[in-house]
């Protein structure tokens, strides 16, 4: 009677431990990446920026990992990297709810408005993965912050209504 209860109770723990592994390649966690559309034009319905379902699977919530993976690029060929290739991540800092980042000096090459589209896109994809609520991004000599405050992803006019002033 021992004999069996040992033998049961080494089956249900070899069991327990088996439920408890890691999980198999290819059920990662999903995670949303932001990038720029490839074609957007100004003014349309459609956003410029839009997420990108990925799973990173075996690295756990390794933050360097994810924005080096995030470098490389998007999967969707309607996407595309808001940062020039080549874009390498030299080192991330969190602080509580501040995240700062600092990338090759690649982002040189950008405009002001393509450096403020691609900080805000890899705020978004940070944002969606930590809880920081605060992004610092530097490249080089360009500087910028995005907080969960100060980000606007559409420009919707229809709720503002024109005012006349009637003359006596």
């Amino acid at each position: 009677m021992k004999r069996s209860l040992c033998v049961l109770l080494c089956v249900l723990f070899l069991i327990g431990l088996c439920g408890c592994s890691t999980p198999l390649s290819g059920s990662g966690e999903p995670v949303s990446f932001y990038y720029r559309r490839a074609d957007f034009q100004y003014h349309g319905t459609d956003n410029v920026i839009v997420p990108e379902q990925r799973e990173i699977s075996g690295h756990g919530r390794d933050l360097h990992y994810m924005i080096s993976l995030y470098l490389v690029g998007p999967l969707d060929d309607s996407l595309v990297s808001p940062f020039p290739k080549g874009t390498r991540l030299l080192e991330t800092q969190q602080n509580g709810m501040e995240l700062l980042l600092t990338l090759s000096d690649s982002a040189a090459s950008l405009s002001d408005s393509a450096f403020s589209l691609a900080c805000t896109c890899l705020a978004l994809t940070c944002m969606s993965f930590t809880n920081a609520e605060t992004v610092t991004v530097s490249s080089g000599e360009r500087v910028m912050t995005i907080t969960t405050d100060n980000l606007l992803l559409s420009d919707d006019i229809t709720g503002l209504t024109e005012t006349t002033e009637e003359s006596s």
